[in-house]
C-alpha cells in the first residue's frame, strides 16, 4: 500500500460518500452528517536511510513505524549486534512481536540466506522483525521492516547504487 494513494481515496471518495444520495439513504432515519473525519491506523514504513527522522504534517510523531531496504543492495538497520531476526506470518503483524525464550530466531547470516533463497524464487516483499532479549529472557521486537526486491520502484529516494 502507498500512503499517498490511500489518503487520496479516503479524502476524495470515501469521506464524500455520506453526501451522496445512496450514502444518505444508508444512514439511519433522522441522522444527518455535519462533518466527516478520517483516522487511519497502521504502520508507516520509511526507507532505512530516513527511518526515525521523518516528521510529516498531520501524522502523529508517535505513530507506528518501520523501515524498508532493497535486498542485497542495502543493509538491515540493526539496533544491536546481539539482535536476532524472525519472519512472522501476516496474522501476527498487528501487535508488537513478543516471543518465548526458546523461539526459533535467526542470526543475521541465517536471515540473509533465507532472503537470498526467497528472492531467487520471486519478488514479493518480506516483513522481518528484529528481536532482542528482554530481562525475563523472552524475545521482544526492536524494529520491523520490509525487505523488497532489488528492482522495487522507488519514489522520491535517490538511487545511490
Amino acid at each position: 500500500d502507498r500512503l499517498d494513494l490511500k489518503l487520496d481515496r479516503v479524502f476524495h471518495h470515501q469521506l464524500l460518500l455520506g453526501r451522496t444520495t445512496a450514502g444518505q439513504h444508508a444512514l439511519p432515519q433522522g441522522v444527518r452528517l455535519d462533518k466527516t473525519q478520517a483516522f487511519i491506523k497502521g504502520y508507516l514504513f520509511y526507507h532505512a536511510s530516513s527511518f526515525r527522522q521523518m516528521a510529516i504534517p498531520g501524522i502523529s510523531a508517535s505513530h507506528l513505524s518501520g523501515w524498508w531496504v532493497r535486498h542485497a543492495l542495502e543493509n538491515l538497520p540493526q539496533v544491536s549486534r546481539e539482535s536476532r531476526w524472525i519472519i512472522l506470518p501476516r496474522m501476527r503483524w498487528l501487535a508488537p512481536a513478543l516471543l518465548p525464550e526458546d523461539a526459533d530466531v535467526m542470526t543475521g547470516t541465517a536471515l540473509k540466506t533465507r532472503l537470498d533463497e526467497h528472492f531467487n524464487l520471486g519478488t514479493d516483499a518480506v516483513l522481518v522483525f528484529e528481536m532482542t532479549r528482554a530481562v525475563a529472557g523472552q524475545w521482544r521486537e526492536q524494529s520491523r521492516g520490509f525487505v523488497v526486491c532489488r528492482t522495487w520502484p522507488i519514489i522520491g529516494i535517490p538511487d545511490t547504487h
